[in-house]
């Protein structure tokens, strides 16, 4: 387990929900790599292919933060899993809509639905 550790984890009807710890500014390098290597234990050690990432606690975040996404999101995929991406607020939003990256990950409004999008076709995406 890492010493300094940016988001907590939980498994929970079949689902692991990784959360950040408050208050969470995802920006500088350290945090960066230590959130990369955290999120991979997590992946590697899971008994479930169901992840959602809550950002409720997130400030801020670089956009290497969003290279970390992107790569865990390959890798839960090569794996066989799904990932939803839940507690984005209206600037966080934003960037996912301006990078594109809205197109590649399911943002769901709320945890209840994160967890009811597993069971259910993914909508196109929107602009």
């Amino acid at each position: 387990m890492l010493e300094d550790p940016r988001v907590q984890s939980r498994e929970e009807d079949g689902n692991i929900f990784l959360e950040f710890l408050p208050p969470d500014c995802v920006f500088n390098e350290d945090a960066v790599k230590t959130l990369y290597k955290q999120f991979e234990e997590i992946i590697d050690g899971a008994n479930s292919k169901r992840f959602v990432i809550d950002f409720a606690n997130v400030q801020y975040m670089s956009s290497t933060v969003l290279g970390v996404l992107v790569s865990t999101l390959l890798k839960i995929q090569k794996q066989g899993g799904e990932l939803r991406i839940t507690g984005v607020d209206r600037d966080l939003k934003q960037v996912f809509r301006l990078t594109g990256l809205h197109r590649i990950f399911r943002i769901c409004d709320t945890l209840d639905g994160a967890i009811k999008s597993f069971d259910t076709p993914a909508p196109p995406a929107q602009d």
